[in-house]
């Protein structure tokens, strides 16, 4: 029998409706379904991506005083889970109660295993499934069962993690709640971005933006310039001639599902490259509008709905 069903009969836990005042820290996961269990089990195909975003309290008390069980109320201060090869998508904010379990000794194999409960707060926004709305959100993390003196070391106590935990096999696992009860989702690491790598040449920068840097490529080759001055908000990227901008860029939000969207659209029927720098965390997105017909009428552009966390 794993953890996470051993100890999920009575943990839902009063959960508070005001965040405190700190400096939160955010976690993020892109992963792939592995499985679906549930009511709702139809609308989650294997394979298909889910975005796992949750912020913790660093500040929050542990009110358990088993040194092997952690209870740290309103420690998650808002979590978004989203699928989107479905469009479902679910925002919980502020506050829910994080569960830790620390060398978990299960009767009577004698093996043992850590592992955490992760409950959203109440739901600010989200999709409906087959026409009910999500009411809950849950996210455990945690390893398998093991045999001493193999020790699972995805904690070494009880504290809240405030680190970025692995996504382990078979012991990785949400929940979405609605009406028709709850719909379990196991779910495993995505493989690693093939995106490439930004061109090795100084990356564009705007006041319109200071957390962000940018790179153009256009028709594999030519490196885009910057141009100003630009539109209120958006970063103007010429191609062929220096003083005229092709490319569009545009970040805006945060929007209600918690994430900056950028926005790029291009004047031009060539194949266009654009990255995106988040400097105080490193991310990178990369986005790629392909070659269009010379007859073509449109010239589509790209939106991001998980984009970049604030």
């Amino acid at each position: 029998m794993s953890w996470r069903k051993v100890y999920r009969i009575g943990w839902f836990v009063f959960i508070s409706l005001s965040a405190r005042s700190i400096e939160a820290i955010t976690y993020s996961y892109d992963a792939i379904i592995d499985a679906s269990f549930g009511p709702h089990s139809a609308m989650f195909r294997a394979g298909e991506k889910v975005v796992i975003t949750y912020t913790l309290d660093p500040l929050a008390v542990d009110t358990n005083s088993n040194p092997q069980y952690g209870t740290f109320i309103n420690a998650v201060l808002s979590m978004t889970i989203s699928f989107p090869n479905t469009g479902v998508l679910a925002v919980a904010g502020p506050a829910g109660t994080a569960q830790t379990f620390d060398n978990v000794i299960d009767q009577p194999s004698g093996q043992w295993a850590d592992g955490i409960y992760l409950f959203g707060g109440p739901i600010s926004s989200s999709s409906s499934l087959d026409g009910e709305p999500i009411s809950f959100l849950e996210v455990d993390l945690g390893t398998g069962y093991l045999t001493p003196p193999a020790e699972p070391l995805l904690f070494s106590s009880d504290a809240l993690p405030l680190f970025k935990l692995p996504i382990t096999k078979d012991e990785s696992v949400l929940f979405l709640g609605t009406s028709s009860g709850f719909t379990q989702v196991d779910f495993a690491a995505a493989d690693p971005s093939q995106d490439p790598d930004p061109p090795p040449v100084p990356a564009l920068s705007s006041t319109e933006y200071p957390n962000f840097r940018f790179w153009v490529r256009i028709s594999g080759t030519r490196i885009g310039t910057l141009v100003a001055p630009c539109l209120p908000e958006t970063v103007c990227v010429a191609g062929a001639v220096p003083t005229r901008a092709e490319i569009f860029v545009r970040i805006v939000g945060p929007k209600p599902n918690g994430y900056l969207w950028p926005s790029i659209v291009k004047f031009n029927t060539t194949k266009t490259e654009v990255w995106i720098q988040q400097i105080t965390t490193g991310v990178t997105k990369y986005y790629l509008l392909q070659m269009l017909p010379t007859d073509s009428g449109i010239l589509p552009g790209v939106v991001d709905k998980m984009g970049f966390l604030p």
